[in-house]
């Protein structure tokens, strides 16, 4: 038998074996193709949240990364989280409706579900048009003011007797909103409301003095370290004021020193200047433990900056609330000469990117009167911020996926009737939105509109089983916060009109 040749392999050969090419698919699609996709995953998104909408709305199980490894819920935002489809030109309109619901909670504290299923119905009706994008979108944007208006002038007052309603109807619980309505009957339209976990399955609130610091926010957002990353919370904290520059760590050193040694780990400083690698280092330690006086210690601290707007008053009244001298080299106080009573104090502090709420405070009322003596009207504000009253809410359930539950629900009630005591109160059930179609003019951003906005009423019909074309009305309790209305029904209409615009997809 004679024996085979030997292959000779080239070198082109030897490069394609140590590198096969596996050509990759396309990765975008184009046009009518492109625009189905992203409709099929918005309506998926939509049909997902049309069970659990309205009052006679149902409940969806989802997994959750707490004991007992799941949650009933029929919060829209929770809901979309969770699900991932299997096409990924699909998932991209599933996750603009997801989106858009975290926009208006970010924007109005509630209205998350109207805001998406308002979202993706205009999505729908919108690529329906054969007309110019650009012309369905300019007129789309045009009718935003007019809808605005129209809802407005359906709004009415709400007064601190009636603000129970909203809270049971955002909470969609009548026993926690009879709650709110006990607790503003006591802390009035100005209170703040904060929440806390009981410990036990009961729910119950206590009131205690409070003070709202409008516009001193955090000054670096990664210091936030609760409410999904937006604000900063710090239990029995100390409290430095400063109008020095803080330039370098080695004028906090002995402060955070002695703070540790006395077994104290947060500390809040509220200035006009932080370095930025100060403020850096600060972070560091608080986001891993360190050697700090030969303790291993994970040191917390809140850097807040001072407002433009009043802020001599404001540093001013932080210290009198809190008892802490204010570090300013004008009046003989410096970081160098530093001394620890010059630290205040306070039993909780919650801050934001827009406000800062300081519980636990001191008695000021000698400070108020003081202000008051002034007889201006800058000074009759500014002493009504710090007469404010807070009221702690302690949420109580038998699991921690009720818990996580009812802490959602209550933020809603407690979101939705601060908007309602600021901004009036609306029909609710989707009713406002259908009497502002007739604020619509006839253009194809204003027919597409006009469709949209009778699809919240639909569910909430179909949920109900009220059959198609059959007439029905709400009592007065189904109302809704104008606000919040607003915001979801503003944010919906712009995200769609930018978005019907688009025409490739890419993954």
């Amino acid at each position: 038998m004679q024996p085979q040749p030997a292959v000779v392999q080239t070198r082109e050969d030897f490069i394609k074996q140590l590198f096969p090419l596996d050509l990759p698919k396309d990765n975008f699609l184009l046009g009518r193709e492109a625009q189905s996709k992203f409709v099929a995953g918005v309506e998926k998104a939509l049909e997902l949240l049309k069970g659990s909408y309205g009052p006679a709305g149902s409940n969806v199980t989802i997994k959750r990364n707490i004991r007992p490894g799941y949650e009933s819920t029929n919060d829209g935002k929770k809901i979309l989280e969770v699900i991932r489809l299997a096409d990924p030109y699909e998932q991209i309109g599933f996750d603009s409706v997801k989106e858009v619901a975290e926009i208006c909670d970010q924007k109005g504290g509630d209205g998350r579900k109207t805001g998406a299923i308002l979202y993706a119905a205009t999505i729908i009706e919108g690529y329906k048009s054969k007309e110019n994008p650009m012309d369905i979108k300019r007129s789309m944007e045009e009718a935003i003011p007019l809808i605005e208006a129209a809802i407005l002038e359906q709004s009415k007052g709400i007064t601190v007797d009636e603000v129970g309603k909203i809270a049971s109807i955002a909470s969609e619980d009548k026993k926690l909103g009879a709650i709110f309505q006990e607790i503003y009957q006591k802390i009035g339209s100005d209170g703040i409301i904060e929440l806390d976990n009981s410990g036990i399955p009961e729910t119950s609130y206590e009131i205690t003095e409070g003070v709202k610091l409008l516009n001193c926010k955090m000054m670096y957002p990664y210091m936030a370290n609760t409410d999904k990353g937006r604000k900063c919370e710090l239990k029995n904290p100390h409290i430095l004021i400063s109008k020095q520059k803080i330039s370098s760590m080695s004028q906090l050193d002995p402060l955070i020193k002695s703070l540790v040694r006395g077994d104290s780990f947060e500390l809040v400083i509220f200035c006009d200047e932080i370095e930025l690698s100060v403020s850096q280092a600060l972070a560091y330690l608080a986001m891993q433990e360190s050697q700090i006086e030969g303790k291993t210690v994970m040191f917390k601290t809140l850097v807040i900056k001072a407002p433009i707007l009043w802020k001599d008053w404001i540093f001013e009244d932080f210290a009198k609330i809190s008892g802490a001298t204010i570090i300013d080299p004008a009046q003989g106080t410096t970081l160098k000469n530093f001394r620890f009573e010059y630290l205040g104090r306070c039993d909780k502090l919650v801050t934001s990117q827009t406000e800062t709420i300081v519980l636990g405070t001191r008695d000021v009322s000698e400070h108020i009167q003081a202000i008051l003596d002034k007889n201006t009207d800058d000074a009759k504000i500014r002493a009504s911020r710090l007469k404010t009253k807070t009221a702690i809410l302690k949420l109580g359930a038998d699991s921690e996926s009720q818990l996580s539950h009812l802490r959602g629900k209550a933020l809603d009630a407690r979101n939705s009737s601060f908007q309602a005591m600021e901004s009036g109160i609306v029909s609710g059930g989707g009713v406002t939105l259908i009497k502002a179609i007739d604020s619509l003019p006839d253009t194809i951003g204003g027919k597409i509109l006009a469709n949209a906005m009778s699809y919240p009423t639909g569910i909430i019909a179909d949920n109900m089983g009220i059959k198609k074309g059959k007439t029905f009305t709400f009592g007065p309790e189904v109302i809704d916060s104008t606000a919040v209305l607003i915001n979801s029904t503003k944010t919906a209409i712009s995200v769609s009109a930018q978005q019907l615009t688009t025409k490739v997809l890419t993954v």
